[in-house]
């Protein structure tokens, strides 16, 4: 599963950006959220993709200050790496 959005970030970079946003009157959450991103990798987002500035969902999350340890280890349990092999 693979969702692209504005600066080539994934449906999974969002919901670890704690800049992201619901547009609306009546946010109905915060990210980054942790219960989507466990969602997004069961149905098998890639949590190593990189966005146009070369950022992966980890580095978002971590950028987040402070990171939710459970939004980081599921990156991490599904391959989720701070280095890129490219």
């Amino acid at each position: 599963m693979q969702v692209i959005v504005k600066q080539g970030r994934t449906a999974l970079h969002l919901a670890c950006n704690r800049e992201a946003a619901l547009v609306g009157r009546y946010p109905v959450c915060q990210f980054p959220l942790p219960q989507l991103v466990k969602a997004l990798l069961l149905v098998g987002a890639d949590p190593n993709a990189l966005d146009e500035e070369g950022n992966s969902p980890l580095h978002l999350s971590a950028l987040a200050r402070p990171c939710p340890v459970t939004l980081a280890q599921a990156l991490v349990e599904h391959g989720g790496h701070l280095v890129s092999s490219s």
